[in-house]
């Protein structure tokens, strides 16, 4: 009997060994899955939230157009932005009187685009030749009342020595040929 006894010791100390090792590799389980899953949740988070950017664009014959675009998979609610210059800038442009920045955008959809001028390239350069520095402020709520601050530097400089011609299309040309062609007939 008494070896049964230890038998019976032997595989109930090995029951609660292999328990232990159970329930400590099911934990470690249950947290990398748990960890998995809030990478999940920011990962769908991020795929699903509006995603509001504003910048400069240089257009043809380098018009300075400043737009506000919601990239983002659903809809910006309250979006509001503030421009702080880095440098400061004492000309008046179309953008201060534009309700682009410093009031509030009720909604911009998903692929909407806001597009407002604001001056000619060349006009903008101060006494020093320097363009316009801004530090970019930009919050917005998604649909579910969650708000984002996005914070980014606007540099005017970059446009520096690009320079645009106008476009010209098959419009221009054949009206350019019909010039060229008035101008021989009243020489012939």
């Amino acid at each position: 009997m008494e070896a049964q006894s230890v038998f019976s010791f032997i595989s109930s100390v090995g029951m609660f060994a292999l328990t232990g090792i159970y329930v400590y590799y099911t934990a470690k389980i249950l947290k990398a899955n748990q960890k998995m899953f809030q990478e999940t949740e920011k990962t769908r988070e991020q795929d699903s939230m509006p995603n509001v950017i504003a910048y400069f664009d240089q257009q043809k014959i380098n018009q300075l157009n400043f737009v506000v675009e919601n990239i983002g998979k659903s809809v910006a609610v309250d979006t509001f932005i503030k421009l702080e210059p880095v440098i400061n800038f004492p000309k008046e442009t179309y953008l201060d009187e534009s309700n682009l920045i410093n009031n509030t955008l009720p909604t911009i959809a998903p692929k909407q685009k806001l597009t407002t001028f604001v001056e000619m390239m060349f006009g903008m350069k101060n006494n020093e030749g320097k363009n316009p520095i801004f530090n970019a402020i930009i919050t917005f709520h998604d649909i579910n009342g969650k708000k984002y601050e996005m914070k980014y530097v606007l540099d005017l400089n970059m446009w520096n020595g690009t320079a645009r011609i106008g476009d010209k299309n098959l419009h221009d040309l054949v009206k350019a040929v019909e010039e060229i062609n008035k101008t021989l007939e009243k020489s012939n």
